[in-house]
């Protein structure tokens, strides 16, 4: 089975993320990109799904907390980059 590509837009309306978000999520290298070019950043669908899973309890919807008692969510809006 093909893997389906998405675009930055796609990603960040898929998981509900700024495209800033996502620009420093792939900054850190924590979903992989693969670029076109100087202009064209595309993310491979399954490994934007294997991020959630990291990150989330798919099950109940909830964002999983580090250590810290802190979420992805909160971590990347404190720019701390130490989410989950």
């Amino acid at each position: 089975m093909e893997d389906e590509i998405m675009t930055r837009e796609e990603v960040a309306k898929f998981i509900k993320v700024s495209l800033s978000t996502v620009s420093r999520l792939m900054a850190r290298g924590e979903i992989p990109a693969v670029r076109y070019g100087r202009r064209f950043t595309r993310f491979r669908k399954s490994d934007i799904l294997a991020f959630l899973e990291r990150h989330m309890d798919i099950k109940s919807g909830r964002e999983v907390k580090n250590n810290e008692g802190r979420t992805l969510r909160q971590g990347i809006e404190r720019g701390t980059g130490r989410g989950v």
